[in-house]
């Protein structure tokens, strides 16, 4: 902050004069050139102000994530001072003129950059690959004297569990990019007291990523506006002495699919999400139905921004509307492996499942079916399921670093379901009415 403050002893003098009586030399200045610099609030005083000329500029904040702006042939991400762009190379221009016309020269980087730890680079056949390799090189694993030939179920002492946190930390900020350590990482951020077992598998992890750290890949592509949700759940039973509980952890992979080079499909691993459940888990069938029902809720807000990169932004009532009555201009596709969920989503009648209080998430799924928010649900197998690898730990994570790659497929039989009020072709087909029902039911009855 620039001010200009009173001499120590001054401010008792100042105080006497008219309107300062209430002057407090901790937190008050005469004169500040520069309002809000050198405060918390710096950052936001900062945006509303480059907001003010990307506004004019005509971007246009996403419903989801206001600092996320988009028009015809542009978008960018702001984080602070740092913009990240992708459009046209001379509305890119037009728009650094507007913003160093406010704030004076500013510094860009085009087709190679770095933005929060993530290196960002264009190749000349259009692909885009990101990568935390610099900062993945600087982390550094726990080695102490007090760690070194310990008993591994020993309670780690003070200050290696500090340094345990702080390594854990800085190993969760490399889940930007490397999405096939997730599930490890997230089951170290369960653990309040480390034990000298869990140091060593954090170090472990943090040797094997600097080993070999990976990159997504996002191959060029022509997107044909067709999400993909694969969800999937673990659940293990945990019984210790007289209490009996379950723990489960869902995963979601988020892909958007599209054409490439030669007509060959292709896919941009998008979001991935792990964590553990947020409701009690007492049967597998549980754990993949809330898995499925929470993945679509997480997901929700990128799929509408999808929506909104094609097609503009939204309005409030367009949200509403989205989930009142559907209407997404993107296709999107639910994919499960748990068949016993395939089945309670897919068939004609909904039926109360053996846990009565999951029928409300089996309600809102085939609601969901309904009002065409998910176009069509499908059944793999799970040796294809890619979200498997964000449940478990001891799988390969081939199908994870595949993704990252840009490339999915279907090895084994798929079930498909399509809800009843869509054709083969994907046009809707109206719901028929009462008369139109009986109608039907008395000519089947008829025919037998």
């Amino acid at each position: 902050m620039v001010c200009f403050r009173l001499p120590p002893g001054s401010a008792a003098l100042l105080r006497k004069f008219p309107g300062f009586e209430s002057y407090d030399e901790s937190k008050h200045c005469l004169q500040c050139i520069k309002p809000g610099t050198g405060t918390k609030d710096a950052p936001r005083a900062f945006s509303l102000k480059l907001k003010k000329v990307t506004t004019q500029f005509g971007m246009v904040g996403t419903a989801y994530d206001p600092e996320f702006e988009i028009k015809r042939d542009m978008i960018s991400c702001k984080h602070v001072d740092d913009v990240s762009m992708s459009g046209i190379e001379k509305q890119i221009d037009l728009y650094q003129s507007k913003v160093e016309s406010v704030f004076g020269t500013c510094k860009m980087n085009k087709h190679e950059f770095t933005c929060c730890a993530v290196k960002f680079k264009k190749l000349g056949n259009g692909d885009v690959t990101l990568d935390q390799d610099d900062y993945i090189k600087q982390l550094r694993p726990i080695v102490s004297e007090e760690l070194t030939g310990k008993d591994p179920n020993q309670k780690a002492t003070q200050t290696v569990s500090d340094l345990f946190v702080s390594l854990r930390g800085a190993l969760a900020y490399c889940l930007l990019t490397q999405f096939w350590i997730q599930v490890y990482v997230v089951a170290l951020q369960r653990i309040q007291q480390p034990t000298n077992l869990d140091v060593r598998r954090l170090n472990a992890i943090t040797r094997k990523l600097q080993r070999e750290p990976k990159k997504i890949t996002y191959l060029y592509m022509q997107c044909s506006r067709e999400l993909d949700l694969h969800t999937d759940s673990g659940y293990r039973r945990i019984t210790e002495a007289e209490d009996v509980k379950g723990y489960g952890m869902r995963g979601l992979c988020l892909l958007r699919r599209g054409v490439g080079r030669g007509n060959a499909p292709v896919i941009h691993f998008i979001e991935s999400i792990c964590k553990s459940h947020r409701l009690a888990v007492r049967s597998s069938y549980g754990a993949e139905l809330l898995a499925s029902s929470h993945g679509f809720d997480d997901a929700f807000p990128t799929i509408v921004t999808v929506c909104e990169l094609h097609y503009g932004a939204c309005s409030p009532r367009d949200l509403k509307n989205f989930r009142e009555q559907g209407g997404l201009k993107v296709r999107v596709t639910l994919t499960t492996d748990a068949e016993s969920v395939f089945r309670s989503l897919s068939s004609r009648d909904c039926k109360t499942p053996a846990e009565k209080t999951l029928l409300g998430h089996v309600m809102y799924l085939r609601e969901l079916l309904m009002l065409g928010l998910v176009d069509e649900l499908r059944w793999c197998d799970t040796r294809d399921m890619t979200a498997d690898g964000h449940t478990k730990g001891c799988i390969d994570r081939a199908l994870l670093l595949k993704l990252m790659a840009g490339i999915q497929t279907f090895v084994h039989p798929l079930k498909k379901h399509l809800p009843f009020r869509k054709n083969e072709n994907g046009s809707v087909r109206k719901r028929p009415s009462d008369e139109e029902a009986n109608v039907s039911f008395m000519s089947a009855w008829l025919s037998l």
